[in-house]
């Protein structure tokens, strides 16, 4: 991978993706303990989730079509300084209505942002490197939101609300920089007549894409019900204190980091498509562990190998994905990927608390884990059927 910090482009896109990963991490840990300490109640920090998920859910259509038409240093550069300019804002959202709108457009901005990323992001390699690029975005993305999720609090403490916005200010400021530091820019044009609306049909055009699209929103929809347990499993089956609940998220985070190495080294696209299956499988044993822990250390193992499993199932398919779509599509389809995963993980917010209710906090865990498990096996029939049907129509 030095190859990557040879590239004065990569290096740009790097650095200022991971200063601008930090400074989210920290704002939004931040406004989590803001709001939960104004004393609002639950529905307040369940609003505050929702408006930083659905941008993404509602935009996909507009933020896919906005970073294939429009030159993407116009695109980004608009996007990071809007950003930077409504988190000041939010020195001013003394009321939770105002605070929720400001999250909103940061979150619409974000949307735009991520979709322009994607496409720009196969530019600034060749093809034989785009994996090991997107492997090491996540990887650092992950470093970066571990350390702003430790810090932010720290911050808060020290600094008080004020402060901490006008640290994630200065990293979209930072980040803008790097921005115009990159040489490279993509501007696909005009597209032609085409259905409007969200490009689904983009996503059906490789079958073994398709396979993994449909298996997507169910793991998903699993994996943050089960992350809405876990609090309860850690301290009231477990009983570990509080102060050691942050260990879990550590956990995960050093497993993510492994996946994203061990990622970076998968050869080429046919090692990618195999690894997906046994990926979902691993998840799904882990979460089943997971849900049958005896004790924290081992909770702590299967989060971390959760951790692996779901980092190299994400660089994975983000690589097949991205490496597999026209350029003039990459945003369309990046947009369409994020909406419908950001639509699965809203969906996974109730779905958690009630399969809690219903079968108590370790059934449902076992019972998710065992599912996703099952899919992974659906998984690997649909993917040798579609490799068949591939190969078929190439001859």
């Amino acid at each position: 991978m030095k190859h990557l910090f040879r590239n004065r482009d990569t290096v740009a896109m790097l650095s200022g993706r991971t200063i601008s990963v930090f400074g989210d991490a920290v704002l939004d840990v931040v406004l989590l303990l803001h709001v939960h300490d104004s004393g609002r109640g639950g529905f307040a920090i369940a609003a505050l989730m929702a408006c930083e998920a659905l941008p993404l859910v509602l935009l996909m259509s507009v933020a896919g079509r906005i970073a294939d038409r429009y030159d993407s240093r116009v695109v980004l550069l608009s996007a990071t300084l809007a950003q930077g300019a409504l988190c000041l804002s939010l020195l001013w959202a003394t009321q939770l209505a105002a605070l929720l709108i400001v999250v909103l457009l940061i979150q619409s901005a974000h949307a735009i942002a991520m979709a322009t990323w994607s496409g720009l992001g196969p530019r600034l390699v060749r093809p034989e490197q785009l994996g090991h690029l997107i492997s090491t975005v996540q990887g650092l993305g992950v470093g970066a939101q571990l350390a702003g999720t430790a810090i932010g609090p720290v911050l808060l403490s020290l600094a008080g609300v004020p402060g901490t916005v006008i640290v994630d200010a200065a990293t979209f400021v930072a980040l803008s920089g790097f921005v115009l530091a990159i040489r490279a820019r993509r501007r696909v044009g005009r597209p032609a007549a085409k259905a409007p609306g969200l490009r689904v049909d983009l996503l059906r055009r490789d079958p073994r894409i398709w396979a993994f699209v449909l298996t997507m929103p169910i793991v998903v929809l699993f994996l943050v019900g089960s992350n809405v347990l876990d609090v309860f499993l850690v301290r009231d089956e477990l009983h570990v204190p509080a102060a050691w609940f942050g260990l879990s998220t550590m956990a995960w985070g050093v497993g993510a980091l492994v996946g994203a190495v061990v990622a970076a080294r998968l050869p080429d696209d046919r090692a990618r498509f195999a690894v997906l299956p046994t990926s979902l499988a691993g998840i799904g044993l882990l979460s089943v562990g997971t849900g049958a822990a005896p004790s924290f250390a081992v909770y702590l193992l299967c989060g971390a190998g959760i951790g692996v499993f779901n980092a190299v199932l994400n660089a994975a398919f983000g690589t097949v994905l991205m490496s597999g779509t026209p350029d003039e599509d990459r945003g369309k389809v990046s947009a369409a990927v994020n909406g419908i995963t950001q639509t699965a993980a809203l969906a996974g917010l109730p779905l958690g608390p009630a399969l809690g209710n219903l079968l108590g906090v370790r059934g449902a865990l076992v019972m998710m884990g065992a599912v996703t498990a099952a899919l992974s096996a659906v998984l690997a029939a649909r993917l040798a059927w579609s490799s068949r049907v591939r190969e078929m129509a190439d001859r």
